[in-house]
């Protein structure tokens, strides 16, 4: 956030800002991020993704530093990539 108000940035489109809404507190997205955990804990909520899609997502990342260190395109194993 930026003097009250929120600016995102849009592949293609540039810095996109607008008005936060009215008694918008940024710091509450982690208290929900972590109450959410805290339930899924307990086995009282659903976590949103598989864990199956966190490791894809993990792998991804891990792959995208790796090529940006060395300077050249990374292969995942089994993503039919060549």
């Amino acid at each position: 956030m930026v003097d009250g108000g929120v600016r995102r940035y849009l592949a293609g489109r540039g810095v996109e800002s607008f008005d936060a809404p009215d008694r918008y507190i940024y710091e509450n997205c982690y208290v929900d991020e972590i109450r959410h955990f805290d339930a899924c804990v307990k086995q009282q909520a659903q976590w949103p993704i598989s864990l199956e899609d966190a490791i894809h997502t993990v792998r991804f990342l891990v792959a995208m530093r790796e090529s940006a260190q060395r300077q050249r395109p990374e292969c995942l194993a089994g993503s039919g990539a060549s």
